[in-house]
């Protein structure tokens, strides 16, 4: 089990943020395009600007957990209390990152009408 734990934390962590970024960066550029009214470009473009930032927050996040993992798991005796108490953190923040990105995507919709928003996320 800890053998599987650790291959996904070495494995799996953050190896698809680039991917993410990557995205946020094309939907701002499409926004651009596809929306004439400079005010609610604008607007669009910082929403998608700070969901980018929640996905950075998200990465850290990850990257913090993972260092805590390994120095606890480092010592010879982990203690699982102090364990399930760095889970315990990075689900909350997971948990706030997502709640806000909902919200982000609220206020997105409300920028663009729903043709413009099938033109940038099509």
């Amino acid at each position: 089990m800890l053998i599987a734990l650790m291959t996904i934390l070495f494995l799996g962590g953050g190896g698809g943020s680039s991917a993410v970024m990557a995205y946020f960066a094309e939907s701002q550029d499409r926004v651009k395009e596809v929306v004439i009214d400079d005010v609610r470009s604008d607007e669009a473009v910082d929403i998608l600007k700070s969901m980018q930032g929640l996905g950075k927050q998200q990465n850290e996040a990850w990257q913090d957990v993972f260092k805590e993992l390994e120095n606890e798991f480092g010592e010879h005796e982990s203690d699982e209390d102090a364990i399930d108490a760095i889970w315990d953190d990075y689900y909350r923040q997971l948990r706030e990152i997502n709640d806000e990105a909902v919200e982000l995507r609220f206020e997105l919709r409300e920028q663009l009408t729903r043709e413009e928003w099938e033109q940038v996320f099509n």
